[in-house]
């Protein structure tokens, strides 16, 4: 898809480029951690929790930080709308593609966080041979 046809809006948006770094370094330490672990073959439920939190902590802050994204929803959309009224699919298409774009930075550390959280489970299944505590059973 031409980026070109994007149109160009201003929502004020925050820049959370520098939030967003935090969090991922904040991450990535959290990530070294875990690989201690799994190298110690040993996670007890005390160690899953405070990972566990500390990944959810990262989780809900990004999560914060991605609200102004999601407020524009309506609005993005009405601009490609009117924008495009004759194609209504390329408005629709377009529209979804700025949509992403605009919220790219916060969906990779959301979807690292996921990652990591799938991880934990596994590596605490592997070794209790029990679901971990956050689960529902």
């Amino acid at each position: 898809m031409d980026e070109s046809k994007l149109i160009s809006v201003d929502f004020n948006l925050p820049n959370h480029e520098e939030d967003i770094v935090k969090a991922d370094v904040f991450l990535k330490n959290v990530k070294k951690r875990f690989g201690k672990i799994k190298k110690s073959k040993n996670i007890d439920e005390k160690t899953y929790t405070l990972m566990f939190d500390d990944i959810i902590r990262v989780l809900d802050f990004v999560g914060l930080l991605s609200e102004p994204a999601f407020a524009i929803e309506n609005d993005l959309e009405y601009k490609y709308m009117v924008t495009y009224p004759n194609s209504p699919s390329l408005a629709k298409l377009l529209w979804l593609k700025h949509y992403a774009k605009i919220h790219h930075p916060y969906d990779i550390l959301k979807n690292r966080c996921h990652t990591l959280i799938d991880e934990l489970d596994e590596e605490y299944f592997k070794y209790n041979k029990k679901y971990p505590p956050n689960w529902i059973n």
